[in-house]
């Protein structure tokens, strides 16, 4: 992540997006979808700001709200470019034969909010696949 709020030689202050502010490798495919999501959060806040100024606090308020969804897609993209540790190898075996399983693991690259409360923590991970029968 790289710092959100530039400011040009004017003195007027820009919001970063896409890869100006934050860049995942492409392994997980998430660059796409937090452009969009990002797009979509901005304009949500500039329609709901009104005729009050875009300062640096707007600024930075809009992308702490992006960066609230984004950083699960950040760690993700991160975490796939090592080993995976053996709980995501045991939840890919288990995938293999449970359809919850493989669905939860497969949804996470659509919304990876998912995968920090559950993939990054081995004993989470474990306790979901022995309660899904794996």
């Amino acid at each position: 992540m790289r710092d959100p709020v530039g400011t040009l030689p004017s003195g007027a202050k820009v919001l970063a997006m896409g890869d100006a502010a934050v860049t995942n490798d492409p392994i997980a495919g998430q660059g796409a979808n937090m452009a969009a999501h990002a797009a979509a959060v901005y304009e949500r806040r500039i329609l709901d700001h009104g005729d009050r100024p875009f300062d640096e606090a707007f600024l930075r308020g809009t992308f702490a709200e992006y960066w609230e969804k984004a950083q699960h897609a950040t760690r993700l993209s991160n975490d796939l470019l090592g080993p995976p540790p053996d709980h995501v190898l045991a939840t890919l075996e288990a995938a293999r034969t449970a359809p919850e399983v493989a669905r939860r693991f497969a949804n996470i690259f659509a919304d990876p909010a998912d995968y920090a409360g559950w993939l990054t923590d081995a004993d989470t991970a474990l306790a979901y696949l022995a309660s899904n029968g794996a």
